[in-house]
Formats: C-alpha cells, sequence, structure tokens
C-alpha cells in the first residue's frame, strides 16, 4: 500500500524536487517526466473540447478524441507505472479507464441523437466511478500520511538517505 518510500535526494542538481515536490514526490524516482506528460494530455483535451461545436456530431467526435487521449494515456499509466506507490498506478489506471469510456458513452449519446440513450446513463455510471475511485485515492492518502506521521518511516528513510545522526534531526 505505501510502496518503497519516498523520493528524497541531496544532489544539487535536484534542488527543483524542493520546490515542485507536491507535483513530482508522488512518482518513482527517474518518472517525474510523467507530470509534463500528464499536463500535455490534459492541454490536448482542452484543445480539442475548445473547438466550437456546431452540431451533435461534431460534439460527439470531440467526445471520441479525447476518449482516444483517455485511452492513450491508460495504456502508457499501466505499462510505465510512474508512481511511487503502487495503488497509486492502479486507481490511476482505473480512472483512466473509467474515463476513455465515459467519454466513448458520451460521444455514442451524441452521435444517436437521444438524450434517452443508454450511453447517457453509462457515462454518469462511469464519472461516478471515477469520482468514486479519485475519493478512495485521497482517503488512503490521509491514512498512509498518518501512518508515516505516526510511525516516523518518513524520517528514518531521510536518515537513511542523507547519512545523518538521529541527534541531527532533533
Amino acid at each position: 500500500m505505501i510502496g518503497p518510500g519516498e523520493w528524497v535526494s541531496t544532489r544539487p542538481g535536484d534542488h527543483w524536487v524542493s520546490r515542485f515536490g507536491p507535483i513530482v514526490l508522488t512518482y518513482r524516482q527517474g518518472a517525474a517526466w510523467w507530470a509534463v506528460l500528464e499536463f500535455a494530455g490534459a492541454f490536448t483535451m482542452g484543445a480539442i473540447t475548445a473547438v466550437p461545436t456546431t452540431s451533435h456530431v461534431w460534439c460527439g467526435t470531440a467526445k471520441l478524441a479525447c476518449a482516444a487521449v483517455f485511452f492513450a494515456l491508460f495504456l502508457l499509466e499501466a505499462h510505465y507505472k510512474p508512481h511511487a506507490r503502487p495503488r497509486d498506478n492502479w486507481i490511476d489506471s482505473a480512472a483512466l479507464f473509467c474515463e476513455a469510456f465515459a467519454m466513448l458513452s458520451a460521444a455514442v449519446t451524441l452521435f444517436v441523437n437521444e438524450p434517452g440513450h443508454w450511453s447517457a446513463l453509462g457515462a454518469q455510471i462511469l464519472v461516478f466511478a471515477t469520482i468514486g475511485l479519485f475519493v478512495a485515492k485521497a482517503v488512503a492518502d490521509v491514512l498512509t500520511e498518518v501512518y508515516l506521521f505516526h510511525t516516523g518511516r518518513r524520517v528514518r528513510l531521510q536518515r537513511e538517505e542523507w547519512g545523518l545522526a538521529p541527534f541531527a534531526w532533533t
């Protein structure tokens, strides 16, 4: 549930980690590039949905393109497993999968142009499933932080990484 540990580094070239820590510390060492890929995916979907649509078909095409971006991110996440905590890889992969199929269901709804079509309900269920996954991840993150604080595990890992004597942390 917790993974191998936090990414702590004392190399001078890694001081950017201190500044942008909350963004990159969730990734395993060497996978901080994933944050750039996530931003690129979000930017791509923003660019796709920024184009004004004039019909249900065009709107459905935009949803289909967003589904393709979500599915590509899902495949990359499942393959590279960029997070330090294995549960984050599983939850994010499942969320990307749900988001891809929610967009696909929304596209089907727009293509058939029937608001009561089964695909509309499917899209809503998948969006709620994604929200549930992120709520579960947030709860797991809070419980993990409480555990790390209570047991002193993070401090111990930092001592081991930095090689400082226990008295240096008092």
